[in-house]
């Protein structure tokens, strides 16, 4: 799963986004292409997508902590329940121009400035004492996943004393270290909120 950001009016784009797919309905809920006419809608894809603002994609790991940043310091945006769900879902929610544009404005001088440098050294940091201490975790949970009465087993079929222990070392293990964060991830968001128009969270 992942996040794609397309541009609404992306600046420096001279060749259209292609129409959807080629498929042919046939009957509900099945379809046919033809294989050369797919194979060309794809090429014409990647030439749009490659153009500047665009198209901007991350998976969930990356993009949860770039949105987080983006959300709680450029400041652009008011944090509420719309915003975070937005930003957060692959709802199809839309950022305007003029706050695409500001967003990268501010984000331009939080990586000038040093503050996402500063931001990436301390976030990584927890982030790599807590993929050490996940992996202490994650051996105790092999070991009670590989004990003769739990092989071939998913903990959902655990005896209820294992099913209990299992869940409560999954529990223990911290979310932060399946999320990275970096400056040259937030470099690439910021050029593309500069020149997408303003955009769109699928």
């Amino acid at each position: 799963m992942g996040f794609d950001l397309n541009g609404l009016k992306p600046k420096g784009a001279t060749i259209p986004r292609p129409k959807s797919p080629p498929y042919t309905k046939i009957k509900k809920g099945t379809y046919s292409y033809n294989q050369k006419e797919m194979e060309e809608y794809h090429m014409k894809l990647e030439d749009w997508s490659n153009q500047e603002g665009t198209y901007f994609r991350n998976n969930s790991w990356w993009w949860r902590p770039l949105a987080d940043y983006t959300l709680n310091y450029t400041k652009v945006l008011e944090l509420n329940e719309k915003t975070m769900e937005g930003w957060h879902t692959n709802s199809g929610h839309k950022v305007s121009k003029t706050n695409a544009e500001q967003i990268a404005k501010q984000l331009k001088f939080l990586i000038v400035s040093g503050h996402t440098k500063k931001f990436e050294e301390k976030y990584m940091e927890e982030f790599n004492k807590a993929r050490i201490y996940n992996e202490t975790i994650t051996k105790k949970l092999d070991k009670l996943n590989n004990l003769p009465r739990n092989k071939d087993l998913a903990p959902i079929s655990f005896s209820k004393k294992d099913k209990k222990e299992w869940d409560r070392l999954y529990k223990m293990q911290k979310k932060i270290a399946s999320y990275p964060f970096s400056v040259k991830n937030v470099e690439a968001f910021m050029k593309f909120c500069n020149s997408s128009g303003g955009f769109e969270i699928c």
